[in-house]
């Protein structure tokens, strides 16, 4: 919050009162998280009120440890490198088919998608049912993991189907945000279209995102890496391309592409998480 606070307030300074343009942008950017980054800095190392206390000198190199990390750090990394070459792929097609103003249109419309994300990413199928399934792999307590899949899921859906429902709805009264001026209200028209396709886009998300998370949790960074893999770098790409250039439907072939795409994904991830869990059931009995 104190990053996103300082961002919002040297922005303004930075590109207009100094004229510096995108490039203050950038650079209030970087300026907000290093300031944000120093009451870390104070309550670990100076302060250290909290529950661990950081101290070089007890630390001790464990190479087990590093393995456990680099096993489920890896290929979560490879999974925000997919999702990055997805995007620019896709930004790429809607420049060939449409021009820029269509990309205008669709990374607007974007940024209210990844708003949406979020109550998903952090409740429902994200952080919270990643800790709990963890502890759950940990106890070899299968019940507490399926529950932990489940209720996340159950969670998930009920918020992607309010969302999708609000965005569906309101696509008009948001696409103002980013059409108000002269200048960019030719977007306004694109944006609705975008955002009335792309909000299907998180419906049925909760099913393959926790799927991966849980396989995080249990040390599976590979197969969390296959379902992303299988989801956003063959699904979406392969029916966006199908929808767009095959059946000439072209940017909003893509919008669809995409959400179908991610719809067959997510459900084959959760298809193969209970497939998984099911066929390594001795391991919890053990």
């Amino acid at each position: 919050m104190l990053t996103a606070f300082i961002n919002m307030l040297l922005d303004p300074i930075f590109i207009y009162n100094l004229n510096l343009g995108v490039g203050g942008a950038a650079l209030a950017t970087v300026l907000a998280g290093t300031l944000a980054a120093l009451p870390m800095v104070y309550w670990m190392f100076i302060k250290q009120d909290s529950f661990l206390k950081v101290k070089m000198s007890e630390y001790k190199t464990n190479l087990g440890i590093y393995k456990d990390i680099l096993v489920v750090g890896i290929p979560a990394s490879l999974e925000q490198f997919i999702i990055s070459f997805v995007s620019i792929l896709i930004n790429y097609w809607i420049t060939i088919l449409s021009g820029t103003v269509a990309v205008a249109a669709y990374t607007a419309t974007w940024r209210l998608i990844s708003i949406g994300m979020s109550p998903l990413i952090g409740i429902g199928i994200g952080i919270a049912a990643l800790t709990v399934g963890g502890a759950a792999y940990g106890a070899r307590n299968l019940v507490n993991l399926k529950t932990s899949l489940n209720y996340g899921i159950k969670l998930g859906l009920i918020s992607s189907i309010i969302i999708c429902s609000f965005f569906f709805i309101f696509a008009d009264s948001l696409s103002y945000i980013f059409s108000y001026s002269a200048d960019s209200v030719i977007l306004g028209p694109k944006i609705v279209e975008a955002l009335r396709i792309l909000c299907f886009f998180i419906i049925l998300m909760p099913f393959g995102v926790l799927s991966g998370n849980i396989f995080q949790a249990m040390g599976k960074g590979t197969k969390s890496l296959a379902i992303t893999v299988l989801r956003s770098f063959i699904m979406e790409v392969i029916f966006a391309g199908l929808f767009a250039f095959v059946f000439n439907m072209g940017v909003v072939g893509i919008y669809i592409g995409l959400v179908v795409g991610m719809q067959v994904g997510c459900m084959i991830g959760y298809i193969y998480i209970n497939y998984y869990l099911k066929k390594h059931k001795s391991y919890f009995n053990s």
